[in-house]
């Protein structure tokens, strides 16, 4: 419940919405048995993966401010649509949701248990790594977006490191401009 609210506030939820988000977590158990049920031909992954499941769901009514499958009439239709992977796309219905953020709600959301998150802790660390700046698991980031990544989480170091590559280059210019200069005056001399 307290990440819910870390995030709730960092989206920019207000009192209102926080407190659903609040509710929602805390009530994640509910969706955890519909996620027992979509995952029940296969005993071994209830446990886990279904819990992986109902944390993604919570996670999504939490984005979203809605009950997941709301457009669902009953029990039935829910479990159709969740065996078959038909969740709406979290940014279709919350677009202020950041792209990293709905790839980890995806991932928990996964139709085969093992495309999921291995664990609820595993969610929880991409959760982290996203709420902290840093790539997440959930889609490996390429180079450019693990140093932009690292240059927000990180100004000072990067800024340090900036100034001190820009001098060397600086002097080295002068260095060289200055080298070119006395050879060009000891040409002169020498005529």
């Amino acid at each position: 419940a307290r990440v819910a609210l870390r995030v709730g506030r960092r989206l920019g939820f207000s009192a209102e919405e926080t407190e659903t988000v609040s509710w929602l977590v805390l009530h994640h158990l509910r969706f955890s048995n519909t996620a027992f049920k979509r995952d029940i031909n296969d005993p071994k992954t209830v446990t886990g993966l279904a819990d992986v499941y109902s944390l993604g769901l919570t996670l999504h009514a939490l984005l979203c401010l809605q009950k997941p499958f709301s457009e669902c009439e009953d029990e039935h239709q829910i479990l159709t649509r969740a065996a078959q992977g038909h969740q709406t796309p979290l940014r279709r219905i919350a677009p202020r949701v950041p792209a990293d953020l709905e790839t980890i709600v995806s991932k928990a959301l996964e139709v085969l248990p093992q495309d999921r998150y291995t664990s609820a802790a595993a969610f929880a660390d991409d959760l982290d790594c996203w709420l902290h700046g840093r790539p997440i698991t959930a889609r490996p980031a390429g180079l450019v977006e693990r140093a932009r990544k690292y240059v927000k989480r990180e100004p000072v170091p990067t800024l340090t490191v900036l100034v001190l590559v820009l001098s060397v280059v600086l002097l080295a210019t002068i260095n060289r401009t200055a080298k070119a200069n006395a050879r060009a005056r000891a040409g002169q001399l020498a005529m």
